[in-house]
């Protein structure tokens, strides 16, 4: 019954209209035909086909039984029996085209953000005691001194290019667009590590409890002043005027971040409250008991060798009602994409609808599989337990997933960061084509980053 309900799933007009893969095969009627072979990497179907039997034999009796799906006169192959609804008039779906895109339209301010009750800002640096690295989770994003508190610190902005997610080997086991691959990213990574083990050794890491106590403290008091205070509202600056694509969605990315957070806020019944974080650092101590990975094919787990200045910048901590904290990650669909010579918006989009996907422009359906690693660091580096992926879109609501950490996934992160500090940075050699390809623990690495992706 699973096995049906899935491939029902697959093959309905809401699914098969914007899936690719299959929307290929079966054309745009949706009635030709699959082979069955094709089903043999779908991951939901691995999950849910006992180890009795194969996926091509469930396919084919679940096919049987199906009201919506048909089997081939040989058995090699299904289609959907019925043809999808025409859709004649794609301009019924309202379609704006301009030169200059608003990617300010129901934009927040951040100081917008810091006054709402359910959100704890951080205070200007200027008042905090930012002493080494575990003070920097109390600098604003926003703020100055944000860029150089990067030098020489290995981030979540280097983790796909080091973990080979940009090299075209990987994108293909995952099914992954092509125009995701930039060999310039590896090398990117490499030379900005160039500089960590003199960073780590120009801030070294101490333990400030000191500090902490007196910068809580502080929060406290500056939180509460600002609280009830009437304050004139910032109009938000207007000084970006983009014409390529790239630079629209990464600058709607940015500037849309605070109407994310603000709108999780409006989550009924609400999940908690929101706390501001800056740059998370991981405390090396953790890595004393945690940072050894032991692997089947090895007698004795290596020692890691690891930049000294390793952190992660969530876009907020959720403190839950049980009070736990939780991390946050935020990830805008920029509605614009390009259309002739303009650049285009549909802001009236039915569902289901003929559309080309890059024109729809909802929010994630699952968790994208590029970020599996960007949301498990986050976790690890600030002790956490879940994370909640915002997939936030502008005309169509928001998708939030909560994703478990994987102590597991992470030990082999760390194993790679490692081979990566190590066999390139520190030898001065720049990362070949697909670098860690073919490695047994990196094709499990691959595999258990899609089993996170069902699972969420």
């Amino acid at each position: 019954n699973q096995t049906r309900a899935q491939l029902d799933y697959y093959f309905s007009e809401e699914n098969l209209r914007r899936d690719k893969f299959l929307l290929a095969r079966t054309g745009p009627a949706g009635t030709g035909f699959v082979a069955i072979h094709e089903f043999q990497n779908f991951n939901r179907l691995k999950t849910i086909v006992a180890s009795t039997m194969s996926i091509a034999e469930a396919v084919l009796a679940a096919a049987a039984v199906s009201d919506l799906i048909e089997t081939s006169s040989d058995g090699l192959c299904i289609r959907r029996q019925q043809p999808m609804e025409e859709i004649t008039d794609l301009q019924s779906e309202s379609l704006v085209k301009g030169q200059i895109p608003n990617i300010y339209w129901c934009a927040v301010d951040m100081s917008e953000l810091r006054s709402q009750p359910s959100f704890l800002p951080l205070p200007p640096p200027e008042l905090l005691q930012i002493e080494g690295p575990e003070t920097w989770h109390w600098v604003r994003q926003d703020d100055p001194l944000w860029d150089e508190l990067h030098w020489g610190v290995l981030s979540t902005r280097h983790l796909q290019a080091i973990l080979g997610f940009r090299e075209l080997k990987c994108l293909g086991f995952l099914r992954l667009p092509k125009h995701h691959a930039c060999r310039q990213a590896s090398f990117q990574a490499y030379q900005d590590l160039q500089s960590a083990a003199e960073a780590g050794t120009w801030y070294p890491w101490k333990a400030r409890a000191r500090a902490e106590a007196i910068n809580s403290a502080r929060r406290s008091s500056w939180s509460a002043q600002q609280f009830g205070m009437k304050k004139k509202a910032k109009k938000i600056q207007k000084s970006h005027r983009l014409h390529d694509i790239g630079q629209v969605r990464c600058y709607w990315g940015s500037v849309q971040e605070a109407a994310a957070l603000k709108s999780l806020l409006d989550v009924s019944p609400p999940l908690g409250s929101l706390e501001e974080i800056g740059l998370a650092m991981l405390d090396p101590a953790r890595l004393d008991d945690k940072g050894r990975l032991a692997r089947r094919w090895q007698r004795q787990p290596a020692k890691l060798a690891l930049p000294m200045l390793m952190g992660a910048s969530p876009d907020a901590m959720l403190r839950l009602p049980s009070g736990e904290l939780a991390a946050v990650e935020v990830k805008n669909v920029c509605p614009f994409f390009q259309l002739d010579a303009c650049l285009a918006i549909r802001d009236q989009v039915k569902l289901p609808t003929r559309l080309p996907h890059w024109q729809v422009k909802g929010p994630a359906e699952s968790l994208p599989l590029m970020y599996v690693p960007q949301v498990q660091w986050e976790m690890y580096v600030t002790d956490t337990k879940q994370n909640y992926f915002v997939s936030a879109s502008a005309c169509q609501g928001t998708s939030i997933f909560v994703v478990q950490r994987d102590d597991h996934y992470v030990q082999l992160m760390l194993r790679f960061i490692s081979d990566f500090y190590s066999q390139f940075v520190l030898q001065c050699q720049p990362p070949h084509p697909d670098f860690f390809w073919g490695r047994p623990d990196y094709m499990e690495f691959l595999e258990l980053t899609k089993r996170i992706c069902d699972s969420t």
